[in-house]
Order: C-alpha cells, then structure tokens, then sequence
C-alpha cells in the first residue's frame, strides 16, 4: 500500500503522528520566542498557533528555528509566501 493511500485509510494515526511532529518542532521556537505572533505581535491561543517562516519556503527560506517564528494561524496563510 502506498504513503499516500495508507494515510487515506488511517487518518486519526496520520493526523496524531502530524500533531507530534509539530509539538517536537513548535516547542523550542515557543522555548526561543514565546507565545506571541511575530505578524500582528498579539497573543496566541494554543489552537490558534502555527510556525511561519520568515523567508518562505518557496523563496529559498530553511525549516530551521532561526527562520522559523511563532504566528496566528490566520495572520500567516494572510502573509502566503510573501
């Protein structure tokens, strides 16, 4: 069975395995920066949390906690890959 194929038929393991890849990547940068949102410098509740990266994927950036900042959900799909 394919990747791909195998997440579609499982996908309360595939979203709890996503959920703590997150968790292991999130928490030094919530170690490094806090709770706050790099973008609009508000507070950020624990279910509106997401990693934006400050030089976008798409545009050469790295996944590496010096490129990675904590933002609302909403403030980074706003941001895109600008």
């Amino acid at each position: 069975m394919r990747t791909r194929e195998w997440h579609r038929a499982h996908p309360e393991v595939s979203r709890r395995a996503a959920n703590l890849r997150l968790l292991r990547k999130r928490q030094p940068i919530i170690d490094r920066y806090g709770m706050i949102c790099h973008l609009c410098c508000g507070e950020i509740a624990p279910e509106d949390f997401s990693l934006d990266h400050v030089i976008p994927l798409a545009k050469g950036g790295l996944d590496t906690i010096e490129n990675l900042r904590p933002a609302h959900l909403l403030c980074n799909r706003r941001k895109g890959s600008r």
